[in-house]
């Protein structure tokens, strides 16, 4: 390997204890019961204690100190399950499903957000240059614009450390990781079911937008990557672009009109994210992010002389 071409280590150790469950997918399946369970129990306590007792109350709380509060607590919850999971479980530490921070992660952590913002960008600015959708009120809710960076940071992370982090870790190691991924991006679709519009071009699109979050975690097993993008997309197509995000609408610093002829490009009420526009550029974006962060051969390995 060469001196200038970076690291990127594994984060299970070959030393570690086996797990309790020999089968990733059965880790992975009992996670997602756990998780079940404890979403009853987080709802519950949000409801009662924060008075959220339905998907618009909780999208007007993003916009709030509430918001912030909601997300960091449910979080909370999140890691400390997914900790008790990895250390009775798996026997591994919850540091281990890709919290590094070490260099290159943290550069690929601002590479997340990068990627995250161009996507969003090119996609509002080509519908927008072809008349699919019009700009038609711009407003700066200073307040709400900063609330919601860290609840829609914390929200991110949860969604990564569950999809990408606890279910695509286990998953490759009982399914190749490719296929791996396809499971995890069907998991991911149909978390969003239940949004408002969701029909089959987002089931499709989102399962894509799995690929793109999880390729990257394939060949790293960092989540630093996805949880940037995710942020990045989330933040800029709602509340900057003022598109719904996956059918839920968030105080945006522009008002957008749709033009009903081109909601297949658009995506309609559902948002970008149902758009066939967006599938094409999932499409591209996996391809790239696979050829970019896929593990390179070693370029120091000297060839074996033959015997004769």
């Amino acid at each position: 390997m060469t001196e200038n071409q970076p690291t990127y280590q594994a984060v299970e150790s070959p030393s570690s204890p086996s797990p309790l469950i020999p089968w990733g997918w059965l880790r992975a399946l009992l996670f997602i019961v756990v998780l079940v369970i404890v979403s009853l129990g987080i709802g519950a306590v949000t409801a009662l204690f924060f008075d959220i007792w339905s998907a618009e109350d909780e999208i007007a709380a993003i916009s709030s100190s509430a918001g912030i509060l909601i997300n960091a607590f449910q979080l909370a919850v999140l890691l400390g399950v997914t900790a008790l999971m990895r250390r009775f479980v798996d026997r591994q530490s919850v540091l281990s499903l890709g919290f590094s921070l070490k260099s290159p992660y943290l550069k690929d952590l601002f590479a997340g957000l990068l990627w995250g913002f161009g996507m969003i960008s090119a996609i509002f600015l080509i519908l927008w240059s072809i008349g699919a959708i019009e700009v038609t009120e711009i407003n700066f809710p200073l307040t709400s614009l900063l609330v919601m960076i860290p609840s829609l940071f914390f929200a991110a992370a949860q969604e990564e450390i569950i999809v990408r982090g606890y279910l695509l870790n286990n998953l490759m190691q009982s399914f190749n990781k490719y296929v791996a991924l396809a499971l995890t991006g069907l998991v991911f679709s149909l978390a969003h079911m239940f949004n408002p519009s969701f029909g089959a071009a987002a089931l499709a699109n989102i399962i894509m937008a799995g690929f793109v979050l999880g390729i990257y975690y394939i060949h790293r097993r960092n989540l630093w990557f996805p949880i940037g993008l995710h942020l990045a997309w989330n933040y800029f197509q709602g509340a900057i672009y003022g598109s719904p995000v996956s059918g839920l609408t968030t105080p945006g610093v522009m008002t957008l009109e749709f033009n009903p002829s081109y909601d297949s490009l658009t995506g309609g009420t559902f948002g970008f994210e149902a758009g066939w526009l967006t599938a094409i550029l999932l499409v591209i974006v996996t391809v790239s992010l696979h050829f970019l962060y896929r593990p390179k051969p070693s370029r120091d390995i000297q060839s074996i002389p033959q015997s004769h």
